[in-house]
Formats: structure tokens, C-alpha cells, sequence
């Protein structure tokens, strides 16, 4: 019991902390391909960071960021970046290690394209004919319009 105790009061002692920025951010329940896409550039620094076995300190060298900056990145404070910077850390990331370079960059900006992309579909083939889809119809029509657009 007193372990528990000790426990939760150095939670709260972290939390409390004016310092302490929180967890990770999640992405809204409707989330704009935007969003989407920064919350995926997000994920792949994570992915790189975690695949290079990096502190936090020693990715923040690399980026050329604080590490609150690095921190935010890491923990999806997806606002706190614009596409672009992001996009930009990450290329940077990959031009300057020995490994080969990996896909993150390229793999994000195709999971963007593909959601615009969805997105322009769904917008011209469901406005103004005046029929309101239920999700499950319009997931049925996007499907539908992909398979056309192919």
C-alpha cells in the first residue's frame, strides 16, 4: 500500500510540475487529411527515432530543435507544426544518417495524397444531388468511386 502511495504521489508531483506538457495528443474523431497527415509524419520521426535506438537529446541534435520542440513532435502535438516544417525534419533526418534512406517521408506524403485525394472524390461525386448517405453508403460510394478513378 505504501508503494502505491509513493507511486501516485510522484504522479502527481510530475503532473503538477509546471514543466510537464502532458501524454501524446490523439487525433480528432474527424480528423482533416491534414491533420492525418501531420499525425502520420509524427509517427514515422517516432518510427526513426525508435528504429536508431536515439535518446531524445541526441534526435533533438540531429533536428536541430530544443527538445520540448523534439518532445512535441514525438508525442503528436500535431498543432504545435505546420505540414511543411515536419515534412522538411524529416528529410532532414534521412539525409543525414549513414543508413540508406528509408521511405517515411515518401510513405506519409502518399497516405496524404490518397486521403486529398478520397476527399475530392467523395466531395464531387456526393454534392448537390441532394440523397443523404448514411457512413456505411458513403463508404460504399467512395469505394465505388475509387475502383472508377483507378
Amino acid at each position: 500500500m505504501v508503494k502505491k502511495e509513493k507511486s501516485f504521489k510522484e504522479y502527481l508531483a510530475k503532473i503538477e510540475d509546471p514543466k510537464y506538457q502532458g501524454g501524446s495528443w490523439d487525433l480528432p474523431e474527424n480528423a482533416s487529411p491534414l491533420e492525418k497527415s501531420k499525425y502520420d509524419l509524427c509517427e514515422n520521426i517516432l518510427a526513426y527515432k525508435q528504429d536508431n535506438k536515439l535518446t531524445i537529446k541526441k534526435l533533438s541534435q540531429q533536428l536541430n530543435l530544443s527538445e520540448a520542440e523534439t518532445e512535441d513532435i514525438l508525442h503528436y502535438r500535431i498543432g504545435h507544426f505546420t505540414l511543411d516544417r515536419l515534412m522538411g525534419h524529416l528529410e532532414y533526418l534521412e539525409k543525414t544518417t549513414s543508413k540508406k534512406k528509408d521511405n517515411y517521408v515518401k510513405e506519409a506524403l502518399y497516405r496524404h495524397l490518397e486521403d486529398i485525394e478520397d476527399y475530392e472524390i467523395a466531395v464531387k461525386s456526393l454534392k448537390g444531388n441532394g440523397k443523404t448517405y448514411t457512413s456505411k453508403e458513403a463508404e460504399k460510394r467512395l469505394e465505388e468511386l475509387r475502383a472508377k478513378h483507378a
